[in-house]
């Protein structure tokens, strides 16, 4: 009887120390995320830090490859399939222009994960306005303000130029 107990003890310890391990592992990526991703990423399992890296460059205007795009935000969506980043920046992996309907597609996606996605809100905007849909782009507009108030200096003159549309108006009020 002295050796079962033994061995349980043995591998409930072992599996306790694995548990340990991976919450450590989990609790690093979690603090390093926000403050020095590059680390993040180097963790096992890290895929937020590495969607988190390449939409910054996108967003700082630099070139992402596709297929890394395409990649990243795949393994990022299987961790968390609501992940509105990990969508953008497959939006981004998309081939064609930023309208076509397959990033189209997945915008409206991630517009429905999330409303606090400037990016993704703006691009929402761009397509109602093109389409003639006064509605939802100022459901998008709304947002836009909501998440970036800084936004006001861009939105408002391109909101002054909509206004002597009396379509637009009516919608507005």
């Amino acid at each position: 009887e002295a050796v079962p107990r033994l061995l349980i003890t043995t591998i409930s310890a072992l599996a306790a120390l694995g548990l340990g391990a991976i919450s450590m592992v989990a609790a690093a990526g979690n603090a390093l995320r926000n403050r020095t991703p590059v680390a993040a990423a180097s963790l096992p399992g890290e895929t937020q830090a590495d969607v988190d890296i390449l939409n910054a460059l996108l967003l700082a205007g630099k070139k992402v490859p596709v297929a890394q795009a395409r990649a990243t935000a795949r393994a990022a969506l299987r961790d968390d399939p609501l992940n509105s980043g990990a969508l953008r920046l497959l939006m981004s992996g998309i081939e064609g222009e930023k309208l076509s309907p397959a990033k189209l597609q997945v915008a409206n996606l991630a517009g429905r994960v999330s409303r606090r996605d400037g990016v993704i809100r703006l691009l929402l905007f761009e397509q109602a306005a093109r389409t003639n849909q006064p509605t939802e782009a100022l459901d998008n507009i709304d947002a836009i303000l909501r998440v970036t108030p800084e936004s006001q200096t861009k939105m408002f003159p391109v909101l002054k130029s909509l206004l002597v549309d009396p379509d637009f108006r009516k919608h507005l009020s």
